[in-house]
């Protein structure tokens, strides 16, 4: 039976270099079950007040502060045998985005975002969201978008040898990347599991969906907002202890509902 055939955007060659490259990284994973009805009930009741933020803000929020803590586990690898830790927490997430009429997943990087507030990090996001964007703003105009093409008429070991240049370049995550990578991906479907990402940054995250299910709670089964959270994390630049208190401080903030008195106590008159 004969299909439909489409042009294959060049784009994707882009992609399929990011995945094969990240394959090749020594990522460690964990796949993680957090309680966050207290969280949630938090935001519902400041966004009624009037304040507050989203959701995806306030983890992003408590993302950075756990990176801050342990800011080894989105340190990157530099030539001569170095180790480079960040003097901010970038954040690189995927968010939906309008492109010629289709919502697509497009990267939005959120810099300092430990020195921001959730509410600066949630409309942030929103207007990233709301933001339309075009073919020519994605793929760039002239001389950028010239080396795009350049690129795709490049051999798949040329180009990835490119690639792993500049994910080694200090510069190249000042100006155009970030250490850390989130994909919301799992958020835009309620699904019983999770959603396991590619990266090739340090740090990947994945957030997959908010699902009720019955959970221990102070000495009994309750139904309880649970959110399935998966991390990658960059075995080269640190090792498992280290690795095991940061998702062990992340799980604690997030379930805990950290930083939310915070914005209730700010909104009070």
């Amino acid at each position: 039976m004969n299909g439909v055939s489409h042009r294959f955007p060049p784009t994707r060659l882009f992609t399929i270099d990011t995945c094969a490259i990240a394959k090749d990284k020594h990522h460690i994973g964990a796949l993680l079950e957090l309680d966050v009805t207290e969280g949630r009930r938090r935001l519902r009741r400041l966004r009624t007040a009037g304040t507050g933020g989203s959701f995806l803000g306030w983890v992003l929020k408590c993302l950075s502060q756990a990176i801050r803590e342990y800011p080894e586990v989105c340190a990157l690898y530099i030539p001569k045998r170095r180790i480079l830790l960040f003097p901010t927490i970038d954040l690189n997430i995927l968010v939906e985005r309008e492109l010629q009429g289709q919502r697509v997943p497009l990267p939005v990087v959120i810099r300092d975002a430990a020195g921001k507030s959730i509410r600066q990090i949630s409309e942030e996001l929103g207007e990233a969201q709301l933001e339309a964007v075009s073919e020519q703003i994605v793929l760039g105009a002239g001389r950028a978008r010239r080396s795009e093409r350049l690129y795709g008429l490049l051999p798949a070991w040329l180009r990835r040898w490119i690639l792993r240049r500049v994910i080694r370049s200090p510069a190249s995550y000042r100006t155009r990347m970030a250490p850390v990578s989130v994909s919301s991906v799992g958020m835009f479907g309620k699904v019983n599991g999770w959603f396991l990402p590619l990266g090739m940054t340090p740090l990947v995250v994945g957030l997959g969906a908010v699902t009720r299910k019955p959970w221990a709670h102070e000495n009994s089964v309750q139904l309880r907002d649970i959110l399935h959270l998966s991390l990658l994390l960059d075995h080269d630049v640190v090792d498992g202890a280290p690795m095991a208190r940061f998702v062990a401080r992340l799980a604690g903030l997030l379930e805990q509902a950290w930083g939310l008195e915070a914005v209730a106590a700010e909104s009070r008159p």
